[in-house]
């Protein structure tokens, strides 16, 4: 019988952030179906899933599968949706169609009245406008007129006809659009009433400026300024004897708990940053160390401009990340 994970206390032996962390490493050595099982089987999902870092829960899916996850889509948060959505529908600057109908289709299943929601609030309307604009044409029929619709068109209410595009995924599309004229009429006639003033071009490099700007804070950098990382750094620049502390509140436990786990325990084992990690016994310093290190893989990302196809890619980056700051430190030593 599998043993189901508790959230630890803050008042006992174990702080906050040092439980999840400690979750967090034991559902990435399982695998993936057990990690389903294991989570769903938690005291409380929805506050561990709604309280693990984006990035963890990121690789969480992947390592599931992400035709698997639908119950962690189900629990995650708006928020959380966001990241993956910014991690999965883009080619650099450019939305990929498919992509885009196979992770709303996932989010419908997942959760379709908060989807509809989701695609009509702010973060998420720009989405559906150059979604919709892709995918469907819509003719407005006034009731006084007595002209036919062409063949082809649909309509929930006789007044806004559409026809999908999309032959493919007609059928999702289809739901799609019922599910937001369910949950909101008037906003439903809003959205296909603004598809007519849609400027695709500006409206994706205003999409990708958006995405670029929340990325920006996970490490994610544009690709003339991600390939920085490769570029070569003098030791004698390094930050000595500077605390950077400032950053983690030690009494913030939430605030810390949000810390990736996932990427740092990804680096190579048995060399000289394995053996200093090891080493270190400051909760604060190995905190830092793990946001700089996440921060790190991610310009890796952006840099390489690899698509996350799987969880060996998220993998091979972060090898390779660490592996060059092995070498830094026994150039260094």
């Amino acid at each position: 019988m599998e043993q189901k994970i508790k959230e630890p206390s803050v008042n006992g032996d174990v702080s906050l952030a040092q439980g999840r962390r400690e979750m967090v490493t034991r559902l990435l050595s399982m695998p993936g179906s057990q990690v389903l099982n294991t989570i769903l089987d938690h005291e409380n999902p929805g506050e561990l899933i709604e309280n693990m870092s984006k990035v963890d829960l990121y690789w969480m899916v992947k390592k599931i599968g992400e035709d698997d996850s639908l119950p962690l889509l189900r629990l995650a948060t708006n928020e959380q949706w966001q990241y993956i959505l910014d991690m999965e529908l883009w080619e650099r600057d450019r939305i990929v169609l498919d992509e885009t109908v196979l992770w709303l289709d996932r989010l419908h299943e997942a959760d379709s009245a908060r989807l509809a929601r989701w695609l009509f609030s702010e973060e998420g309307e720009r989405l559906a406008h150059m979604f919709f604009y892709r995918t469907i044409h819509v003719v407005l029929k006034d009731e006084s007129e007595e002209a036919s619709i062409p063949r082809g068109f649909s309509s929930f209410d006789g007044i806004f006809y559409f026809r999908i595009l999309d032959q493919e995924h007609e059928a999702f599309i289809q739901r799609l659009l019922k599910s937001m004229a369910t949950e909101d009429y008037d906003r439903y006639h809003s959205l296909l009433l603004g598809l007519a003033n849609v400027l695709p071009a500006e409206l994706e490099e205003e999409m990708y400026r958006i995405k670029g700007v929340r990325l920006a804070e996970e490490g994610y950098l544009p690709f003339e300024e991600a390939i920085s990382v490769y570029s070569y750094q003098k030791a004698e620049l390094l930050k000595k004897n500077r605390s950077e502390y400032f950053l983690f509140r030690p009494e913030d436990e939430e605030e810390r708990a949000l810390v990736p786990v996932t990427p740092l325990i990804h680096a190579p084992g048995n060399n000289l940053l394995a053996d200093t990690m090891e080493g270190i016994k400051d909760d604060l310093l190995l905190d830092r160390i793990r946001l700089e290190f996440a921060g790190l893989c991610n310009q890796v990302f952006s840099a390489e401009g690899v698509r996350f196809e799987g969880l060996d890619t998220l993998k091979r980056i972060c090898r390779k990340a660490g592996g060059y700051i092995n070498i830094g430190l026994e150039i260094l030593s």
